[in-house]
């Protein structure tokens, strides 16, 4: 097994340094405030807040994921960000005019304006289910790959990544999130461009062998064009794609929580604007390493162990960074790996507390905790949600079958929310009863939907005749179909008396 130099890991302690280094500084300039904790008294410029939403729509996960798919058959996936132009307009247009107009700090309080309390708190419910198990997984999926790289345990990677980001995130609130996120997104396209430039340095013939290589064996192809709902199509990848984007853009509480932090409405939308070209940017050099990657090993198949490919595509990478680069850019690729996935977990700690205090504790609990600062109640879920993302990461590590769970039923959380809000938006006359309906049974169906995915091999589980990609897609859609319906036709019309 590879190991790391010195060097290597001085690097790695440097980053984390000053990560924290970062935290204690936003925590001694702090006015301390909930306000400022959560949306940094509106002051964030718009290249700033950009660069912070690109960086927190890529975890380490899609880091090590996406060269794996390319080098593994082709670009189809890419068309899952092809409608991120779409929805960054419809969220300049629309959303963020919204979310501004109110004095929130909270995308859900919408919904509990709409519906009542129990909306914003199953929203929240969640949001905490959803990001808690997310983190984990970013941090097990963290643990397993640097373990193998660098011969360091895991749990022992997964309790001092979570400690920084928890710790930072505690210290110095969402300014804290947003300014090492900038940071991190510097890291990130350097070890991407670094990666990249060594690939095609060690390819005899350049840039130009290895994409004549890729080319001979349709590395570029988009895929199945056919209007085909079953399988891996194009038309699956961006349907699924345009629903991820909606529910990023739209509604998640990480992202509107920075439409909140801009300083001005344009700020907000430059915010964006600029994050969604950062993020085609960065997939597609993301998608390069890998298909250049395959290339690579065509020529010196000898340098790719028959072990590791028996592991999984996602090896190969990581095989590639530790086997192929010199003393130092290892360190360096290994920290951007690390930012992209802190950069996911600070997002999501920061997140859960403000939508806690803002949809709990704020409308529900504060008479009962009047000797209890209001910072003091962000600093505390904060922890807690980085103490049990830490907890979660370990749980997973040794039980690989609620991984697998989790995969199947992150719809359950995602889709109930999405189509809530959707429901909210697009019909005025909707009311609490609607909703309630809709939410009951529509979250019951995406429940069947999701478990005859992860039951995909019982031949006497009934099975949804659909990709699994279009799971979130079909139950949001439900979700808002069943709203309107009730609406129309069965809630009960008042009558109206002449005067």
């Amino acid at each position: 097994m590879e190991t790391l130099n010195p060097l290597d890991y001085i690097i790695i302690f440097v980053y984390f340094s000053i990560t924290l280094l970062m935290g204690l500084w936003f925590i001694a300039k702090s006015k301390k405030t909930a306000i400022e904790f959560a949306i940094a008294d509106k002051k964030i410029s718009g290249w700033i807040l950009g660069c912070s939403l690109m960086v927190t729509y890529i975890s380490s996960i899609a880091f090590l994921a996406m060269p794996a798919k390319t080098f593994s058959s082709n670009w189809s996936a890419y068309a899952m960000g092809l409608s991120s132009p779409i929805l960054a307009w419809l969220t300049v247009k629309y959303f963020i005019p919204f979310y501004r107009s109110t004095n929130d700090i909270c995308s859900y309080s919408h919904l509990r304006r709409r519906f009542g309390n129990w909306a914003s708190i199953y929203a929240v419910i969640c949001l905490i289910l959803s990001n808690i198990i997310w983190m984990g997984t970013i941090l097990y999926l963290l643990a397993m790959a640097l373990s193998m790289m660098t011969g360091v345990e895991s749990k022992y990677i997964i309790i001092i990544t979570g400690t920084v980001v928890t710790a930072y995130t505690c210290m110095g609130g969402i300014k804290a999130v947003i300014w090492t996120d900038v940071l991190q997104c510097f890291i990130l396209i350097v070890g991407a461009l670094i990666c990249l430039y060594y690939i095609l340095s060690l390819i005899p013939g350049g840039i130009e062998q290895a994409h004549e290589i890729a080319m001979a064996n349709d590395k570029f192809s988009f895929g199945n064009f056919k209007f085909n709902f079953f399988e891996s199509t194009f038309w699956v990848y961006l349907i699924t794609g345009f629903t991820l984007n909606l529910q990023t853009f739209g509604i998640n509480q990480g992202f509107v929580q920075r439409y909140f932090s801009a300083k001005s409405q344009k700020a907000a939308s430059s915010s964006i604007q600029i994050a969604t070209l950062l993020y085609l940017f960065i997939t597609a050099l993301f998608f390069l390493i890998g298909t250049y990657l395959f290339s690579f090993y065509q020529i010196f198949p000898d340098r790719l162990p028959n072990e590791i490919v028996e592991q999984g595509t996602e090896f190969i990478y990581p095989h590639f960074l530790m086997k192929e680069l010199p003393v130092g850019i290892k360190g360096l690729v290994i920290t951007a790996i690390l930012a992209a996935a802190m950069s996911s977990i600070d997002s999501g700690i920061n997140c859960i507390a403000t939508a806690i205090y803002s949809e709990i504790y704020i409308p529900i609990m504060e008479y009962k905790h009047k000797s209890v600062k209001s910072i003091n109640i962000l600093y505390i879920f904060s922890a807690l949600s980085g103490i049990l993302s830490i907890a979660t990461a370990e749980i997973l590590k040794n039980s690989q079958s609620l991984l697998d769970a989790w995969w199947a039923m992150d719809s359950i959380f995602s889709g109930g929310t999405l189509g809530l809000f959707i429901l909210a938006f697009i019909s005025k006359k909707a009311k609490k009863p609607a909703a309630l309906m809709a939410v009951t049974l529509g979250t019951t169906i995406i429940v069947w939907i999701a478990l005859s995915n992860y039951f995909s091999n019982n031949s006497n589980f009934p099975k949804l005749p659909l990709h699994s990609f279009m799971t979130l897609f079909v139950g949001s859609t439900i979700i808002v179909l069943m709203g309107i319906t009730y609406t129309k036709f069965l809630e009960r019309k008042p009558i109206l008396h002449d005067t």
